[in-house]
């Protein structure tokens, strides 16, 4: 059974009316024939994350991921740059896109943000990252926000192509949701004269209504950064549910909340199938639709949750077309991935 069989179930068994797949995530409104296609260009230019301990178990890059993928190496609490400039030279060589984190907050002096930015580029060649505020609550040196690290134009300087900032489609906890959108505007104004294409990057959720109404209110803010939506790779509910904890994806939390307990007994796993048919319905093949071309999806971003070689397996599978769409709506089934010669 699927997660969302399994939904209806329990529903029924606590004789509650059962909540749909429909109610969580609406039916794709496209022909079979197109929406198969829709899912393959969706997917076929995916990012992904990795950390550097998962890395270390991975032979070489190109065993789990097409060649030029685009590679997050995210900046975790206790880390250092040391520890994610190895796995970024490494992520090169090897024929991969890195794209490292920039966390604003752990940088203690203009001097280090120029350090690193040169190294990443004399060394590891990087063109794209991703900035953000960062973990500490206080700032260990000038820059308190992404957008500090942004207005230096040394990521320009530097050579830096691509710069991704989050989004948060469930809001940050503690933070004042007009402070976040605040942001969102500044930084589509400095988009304007950087010479770098900035782009918008979710958190991962769980609730298909609350990316939704997230998507609605950039419209109304007037973002033109194009929007690369976070999913979660597959893996248990359990790990989903204690992630979605973590980042504060509240909303989410309550949408499973009444399922959860017993979810996680019933559910061995999980995948973003009906999400990811949902998004690609609203794509056509050879674009995201004209009304939708900044608030809908300019590309998909894995967030994999430890599962690194799994996230990496699915989506490849799903770009090469390697999935069976599944009756009335309710997602796909994924094909187990070809052997590479």
């Amino acid at each position: 059974m699927g997660l969302y069989d399994d939904m209806e179930a329990t529903a029924a068994e606590a004789n509650e009316a059962p909540q749909t797949a429909a109610a969580i995530i609406p039916a794709p409104a496209c022909p079979d024939t197109e929406l198969a296609a829709r899912i393959r260009h969706l997917t076929r230019d995916f990012s992904i994350e990795v950390l550097p301990k998962t890395a270390r178990k991975i032979n070489h890059f190109s065993e789990c991921l097409p060649s030029g993928s685009k590679v997050f190496i995210p900046y975790l609490p206790g880390a250092t740059f040391r520890d994610c400039l190895p796995l970024a030279i490494r992520l090169r060589r090897e024929g991969m896109e890195p794209v490292p984190h920039i966390a604003a907050r752990r940088l203690r002096s203009r001097a280090e943000l120029t350090e690193t930015l040169s190294r990443l580029r004399d060394e590891a060649n990087v063109r794209q990252c991703l900035v953000i505020a960062g973990d500490p609550d206080r700032a260990s040196g000038p820059y308190a926000e992404s957008m500090s690290v942004l207005e230096t134009g040394l990521l320009e300087d530097y050579g830096i192509e691509t710069i991704f900032v989050g989004g948060q489609p469930e809001g940050i906890a503690g933070i004042d949701q007009q402070a976040i959108e605040a942001a969102l505007i500044r930084k589509n104004a400095y988009a304007l004269s950087s010479t770098a294409s900035l782009r918008l990057i979710s958190q991962f959720t769980l609730n298909f209504r609350a990316l939704t109404t997230w998507q609605a209110r950039l419209a109304e803010l007037g973002n033109q950064l194009p929007l690369h939506v976070g999913i979660a790779g597959p893996t248990s509910l359990t790990t989903l549910l204690r992630f979605a904890a973590l980042t504060g994806a509240s909303a989410s939390m309550r949408a499973m909340r009444r399922y959860g307990a017993k979810l996680t007994q019933l559910a061995s796993e999980t995948a973003p199938d009906m999400l990811v048919s949902y998004l690609a319905s609203r794509q056509a093949p050879s674009g995201p639709d004209a009304s939708f071309s900044r608030q809908m999806v300019a590309g998909l971003h894995v967030y994999t949750f430890g599962g690194f070689r799994q996230s990496a397996d699915w989506m490849t599978s799903v770009g090469r077309g390697d999935f069976a769409l599944k009756p009335r709506g309710k997602g796909f089934i994924v094909s187990p991935l070809s052997k590479r010669g």
